[in-house]
């Protein structure tokens, strides 16, 4: 690099250090499973439901992840928490939308089969409405030239509300109860090297260690490109 553009080794007495990364560090993909699982208990019906297994929008054509039970900032009830792009249905939706559990692609019907009813979320913008990484990177660079407006997320989140608390479990399945203890330090939460682990209707359940912090990265979706800022990066182990 020109020396004009390579870090100070430190910073406001923070000493900095480069971390090499490959460009598939800086672009995943949303794969939204379309096809069943046969035997797999993660695609049955749970009722009470832990995190881990089937659930969707009553519209949507694949399946997704119940991420888990959360409670609601404002009223202290519980809601039920999966992507934006799972249980609403990537923004084709309404407030009070059925929520499946098992999803449709894993054999739920409606009434039977409805856990909640859509609440909140918020609505992934696009940097590009086309599947190619490189668009996404052209119009980024042409925004910021422009110094225009860039669309960022941070998260990709939607919240339902259960039809009883007779649905609602403290578990994800194949971790055990999870209990939060209060708090709300980024820091903590964020230290490198951390241990977490991942419970998912397709991949069970997989372990890591956080490498990265602050992290834009791509996302590719069926619609288009977003771009999300300020993420987490975590290492398989």
């Amino acid at each position: 690099l020109p020396i004009q553009d390579r870090l100070p080794s430190e910073l406001d007495g923070i000493p900095t250090d480069v971390i090499s990364i490959s460009s598939d560090d800086t672009f995943m993909k949303v794969r939204l499973r379309q096809s069943r699982m046969p035997g797999d208990s993660r695609t049955k019906r749970w009722r009470p439901a832990p995190g881990g297994v089937s659930v969707g929008h009553y519209l949507l054509q694949g399946a997704g992840t119940l991420g888990g039970w959360v409670s609601d900032s404002i009223s202290g009830e519980p809601m039920l928490l999966s992507c934006w792009h799972v249980i609403a249905n990537m923004g084709h939706c309404k407030k009070g939308d059925p929520v499946l559990q098992p999803a449709v692609l894993d054999g739920g019907k409606l009434p039977d089969d409805i856990i909640a009813y859509l609440d909140r979320w918020i609505d992934v913008e696009m940097i590009v409405l086309t599947q190619n990484v490189n668009d996404a990177r052209q119009r980024l660079r042409e925004l910021l030239e422009r110094k225009s407006q860039v669309p960022v997320n941070n998260v990709d989140a939607a919240v339902a509300r259960p039809i009883s608390d007779t649905v609602v479990s403290n578990e994800i399945l194949g971790i055990g109860d999870v209990h939060w203890s209060g708090g709300s330090d980024r820091e903590t939460l964020t230290e490198l090297g951390t241990q977490v682990a991942k419970s998912g209707r397709t991949t069970g359940v997989t372990h890591g260690r956080i490498n990265l912090t602050d992290l834009d990265i791509f996302v590719q979706y069926p619609i288009g490109i977003a771009l999300f800022v300020d993420q987490i990066g975590v290492k398989s182990v």
